[in-house]
């Protein structure tokens, strides 16, 4: 997310603004790793079942 003032200077955000824009994405990256993990054991017990 930028800021009005660099919407047309190109900068990257800094401060709160890129810490927040980290954040995020670190979360949504977690979020895949555990739903990856869910059905990898879900079929690693399925393969066990059958």
């Amino acid at each position: 997310m930028k800021t009005v003032s660099q919407l047309g200077s190109g900068k990257q955000p800094v401060g709160t603004i890129a810490y927040m824009g980290r954040a995020e994405n670190l979360m949504q990256s977690q979020c895949t790793v555990k739903k990856v993990s869910k059905v990898y054991v879900f079929n690693v017990l399925r393969n066990l079942t059958n």
